[in-house]
């Protein structure tokens, strides 16, 4: 959905996934002119370097049903890596599973949490023009990864509650 509203549009979508998926993509994305496919190597040094270089980076979750239900207590791991980017996040789902609520509580990414086509657009449109949110979107998504997904931070704070649960 996301991809074919960007038609005629200045944005470019560049979808980086595996090998598997690009080929049960491919068609979905066939005669979109916005929209690159592109297969990810795997390897995960270059994960960061590709977010970084990016103007902003999209966050989508399917409005069905059934993916809804699917994804609602589910966080896919790359949103730390997105967070610590230093590229300004726009999700684009349903607001009641785990990624919109995060990004919705902690304010580190645009939210546009219905299927409308002229909201993404001018999502996208702020996103382009306005430099105070892109700086205040990083800000707090970089502030968001420091406090809840640094691994030393974190991996301390288990250690703590495991051996508190331990009876240590």
């Amino acid at each position: 959905y996301a991809a074919k509203a960007l038609e005629g549009s200045k944005w470019r979508l560049l979808v980086r996934t595996s090998a598997d998926c690009a080929q049960q993509l491919g068609n979905a994305f066939q005669g979109l002119k916005q929209t690159e496919l592109q297969i990810y190597s795997g390897d995960p040094t270059d994960f960061p370097k590709h977010l970084a270089g990016a103007s902003a980076l999209l966050l989508p979750a399917n409005f069905d049903s059934g993916s809804k239900e699917f994804l609602r207590y589910s966080m896919p791991t790359k949103v730390p890596g997105y967070m610590a980017s230093g590229a300004p996040i726009l999700y684009f789902g349903p607001p009641e599973i785990a990624q919109g609520q995060y990004a919705t509580r902690e304010g580190w990414a645009l939210c546009v949490t219905e299927k409308n086509e002229l909201l993404f657009k001018s999502a996208l449109d702020a996103l382009t023009g306005d430099q105070a949110l892109r700086t205040s979107l990083t800000n707090r998504a970089l502030a968001c990864a420091k406090r809840f997904h640094d691994q030393d931070l974190v991996r301390s704070e288990f250690q703590v509650l495991l051996a508190g649960a331990a009876g240590a």
